[in-house]
């Protein structure tokens, strides 16, 4: 019996042991997707919408099966450059304390000395030095 939405992606499967195994290959070709699209923008892939990416592919997914072998190649090469057009922005500057509202885990208790910290000045980069 199928499941009640018809994708066994969503959950509702027969065995839910195989739920994660649907859902790694999936999230990898998106991640490959990203990789892909990065270099032709010259940007770092961590800074590739990967909301944006799963949206590219679901749209191009038909369009390609439908295509015939010779025009793949194109509809490709327009998936990867609209997968670079979903820039994100830059990350805020901010460090936050690794603590917790309610105590459940190892993590410090969030006490009144970790409400409004003083933020950095500097961006992490200039802040971080590597030596070799």
């Amino acid at each position: 019996m199928p499941p009640p939405s018809g994708d066994p992606a969503r959950g509702a499967t027969a065995n839910p042991s195989r739920e994660p195994i649907l859902i790694l290959p999936a999230d990898n070709a998106v991640r490959f997707l990203m990789h892909e699209a990065a270099p032709s923008v010259d940007i770092d892939p961590r800074r590739l919408s990967f909301i944006h990416a799963v949206r590219v592919l679901r749209e191009t997914a038909p369009l390609m099966r439908a295509a015939p072998a010779c025009r793949l190649p194109i509809l490709y090469a327009a998936m990867i450059q609209h997968t670079a057009q979903g820039r994100l922005p830059p990350r805020a500057n901010r460090i936050n304390p690794r603590v917790v509202k309610k105590k459940t885990s190892n993590f410090g208790k969030k006490r009144a000395e970790h409400y409004r910290l003083p933020q950095p000045q500097t961006t992490f980069q200039q802040s971080v030095v590597i030596l070799k």
